[in-house]
């Protein structure tokens, strides 16, 4: 819940609405057991997964320059 909603967030809301898709993804991959759509499940869950990494070191990024300039 911190990366979702605290109260100074980490994260941009592009990927905080990226992590929630991510999560979705991951339930439903969890809840298909047998089912034919599984592995493409799977592979959108593998993506979605880089996607946020990468978004989330970018916010990382833009987040620690923001706190220098704060710092000055």
């Amino acid at each position: 819940m911190f990366l979702l909603a605290g109260r100074r967030p980490l994260l941009a809301f592009s990927t905080r609405a990226l992590l929630v898709v991510l999560l979705g993804l991951a339930l439903g991959y969890a809840a298909s057991v047998d089912q034919w759509y599984r592995a493409y499940l799977g592979a959108a869950t593998l993506v979605a997964n880089g996607l946020f990494i990468a978004f989330a070191a970018i916010d990382y990024v833009a987040w620690q320059k923001r706190r220098a300039e704060e710092r000055l």
